[in-house]
């Protein structure tokens, strides 16, 4: 991974170029014969979801059951852009933030806000989605130098607590703080590889990785060994760098990062983060849960750190990777 960025580096663009270190896969050109043993054989998905490119690489397929598995794909994508697009008006979320009432939320709606509840608790309120609105207002208002101090601040972050969003188990879904606005963003697409995968899981595949948004590799390589992906730094000089290597396999991986160009907020402190950080952790328990703890640990004080990863279930696979100012400051396995 030699090559070289120079223009802003968004955390989407970051993760682009976290999935160029894999090996690029093809369709077949022509439909493997029935007799064919199909065991190497690839298909090769790709699409755009939440605004972003996305791809699979599915092993041991035919052409046409690679097809009809990349259209199942497409629709869990719409699916969930139809819940949480923040770029929607007509999606749940969207109603959600703006009439300040959900009347009848989807079963898939219910199930993110459940998981995404037990994230905030597990990552000790480091991932926050009703962090958006104080995000918001950072973006509007510059690089306020004493922003803790700031009475409209101060206010805003008033409404970041996941208590806000009052959910029963049927009827509506409330935020109750005029103020608060929610976003899934940092759990949403790692939620979308688990559902491909599992999807994909129950139509056999027993090798593939995932890009969408979050990765996730399902088995080993073809060739028996770990899936293995670069992660990318943040930029120094206009410049980004590869930082390192990660390998991995039946795991989600997440990367988080932030530096100057984009801050990210720490929800818990009430301040916006100043240092440059990435942050990739791998989950044996999906993307999703990867996803929220990526995020946390991008936010989180150093002190923190060890209690974030006793958070990850140690029964699999679990990794943390922290990197401040492109050196690598934290590891646990």
């Amino acid at each position: 991974m030699g090559n070289r960025a120079t223009h802003r580096f968004t955390r989407r663009g970051f993760l682009t170029l976290l999935t160029a270190g894999t090996a690029a896969c093809r369709r077949p050109e022509i439909p493997a014969a029935p007799h064919e043993d199909l065991s190497s054989g690839c298909y090769h998905w790709s699409g755009v979801g939440f605004g972003i490119d996305m791809s699979m690489e599915i092993y041991g397929v035919s052409e046409s059951s690679g097809g009809k598995l990349g259209i199942e794909c497409e629709a869990i994508i719409q699916e969930l852009e139809g819940a949480f697009s923040l770029y929607r008006e007509d999606s749940e979320l969207s109603i959600l933030n703006r009439e300040r009432k959900l009347e009848h939320p989807s079963e898939g709606f219910r199930e993110l806000i459940r998981l995404a509840e037990d994230c905030v608790q597990r990552t000790l309120g480091y991932f926050q989605p009703t962090v958006h609105g104080a995000w918001q207002w950072l973006e509007k208002h510059g690089d306020i130098e004493d922003v803790r101090n700031h009475p409209e601040w101060r206010r805003q972050c008033a409404a970041v607590d996941f208590n806000h969003l009052v959910v029963g188990n049927d009827g509506p879904i409330r935020l109750s703080h005029p103020l608060t606005q929610l976003s899934m963003n940092a759990i949403v697409q790692g939620h979308l590889a688990d559902l491909v995968a599992a999807r994909l899981r129950s139509a056999g595949v027993q090798s593939a990785l995932l890009h969408l948004g979050e990765s996730l590799a399902i088995g080993n390589h073809p060739e028996g060994r770990m899936w293995k992906l670069a992660v990318m730094g943040t930029p120094v000089r206009g410049e980004v760098d590869l930082v390192g290597n990660i390998e991995f396999a039946n795991a989600g991986l997440a990367v988080s990062a932030h530096d100057a160009s984009r801050r990210l907020i720490d929800p818990v402190s009430a301040s916006p983060c100043r240092e440059a950080r990435v942050a990739a952790v791998v989950s044996g328990e999906g993307a999703a849960v990867a996803d929220a703890h990526a995020t946390a640990f991008a936010v989180a004080p150093s002190d923190r750190w060890n209690d974030l990863a006793a958070s990850l279930n140690r029964k699999s696979d679990r990794q943390v990777h922290l990197w401040r100012d492109n050196e690598l400051v934290y590891q646990r396995h």
